[in-house]
């Protein structure tokens, strides 16, 4: 592996957070933040930092999407995902 593949190895990483206020948090991020939309749709919300560096993604509690039995798992413990 290369250096740069170590590299990229660690820079990608993504926060999912579980909230039922997507239209409130997207105002907040965008609005008082700064953060721009790199995708959004009635379930799922991906936000960008203003450079670009970092992105965050949000996601309504108990979606259908939820199908992967982990997941459903640690969405039970607070503080995980």
């Amino acid at each position: 592996m290369t250096r740069r593949e170590k590299r990229l190895l660690l820079t990608i990483f993504l926060c999912l957070i579980l909230t039922p206020k997507l239209t409130e948090t997207k105002e907040f991020y965008t609005q008082i933040l700064g953060f721009g939309v790199t995708f959004e749709n009635e379930f799922y919300l991906l936000l960008h930092t203003p450079t670009r560096e970092a992105e965050i993604s949000f996601l309504l509690p108990h979606h259908p999407s939820h199908s992967n039995r982990s997941f459903r798992l640690l969405s039970k413990i607070k503080g995980c995902i």
